[in-house]
């Protein structure tokens, strides 16, 4: 099997917040939530950059004693074989595929800490991120 030559080295928990405003709650609710993408700056010694997710999952406004209010950080750490990947489209790959890569580890801590909590558990809905996808030319 062929490697990428973007590779994802390290995933960083940024940070993980739950606040339970009240009892537990007994059926699933549709819970109003945002996902904000962020990258750094291409590192062109360490040929690296990073991609950071925010997730924030909004209290219900109609029943606050069955709400719950979280954040979630991320941070992905990804090295580029730049002999094998054009520099000039590291941005595009951040912005398109590298969210892609990452949304896996946010829907997990978002499970996993509404589990703990006993309410619950919110499963991060399936989303639709453009992919990007490297086309060589002759």
């Amino acid at each position: 099997m062929d490697r990428h030559p973007i590779q994802l080295v390290d995933v960083t928990v940024e940070e993980l917040y739950f606040k339970k405003r009240g009892g537990s709650e007994s059926e699933k609710q549709e819970r109003d939530f945002s996902l904000t993408v962020s990258r750094s700056d291409y590192d062109k010694s360490e040929k690296m950059f990073s991609v950071k997710l925010d997730m924030e999952v909004e209290p219900d406004v109609e029943d606050k004693l069955k709400s719950f209010e979280m954040r979630l950080s991320i941070a992905g750490h990804f090295k580029v074989d730049e002999d094998a990947f054009p520099t000039d489209k590291i941005y595009d790959f951040a912005e398109r595929n590298a969210p892609i890569i990452l949304i896996p580890y946010i829907r997990e801590h978002a499970y996993s800490l509404t589990v703990r909590a006993g309410v619950e558990p919110l499963i991060f809905p399936l989303v639709q991120v453009p992919s990007f996808k490297l086309v060589k030319q002759d």
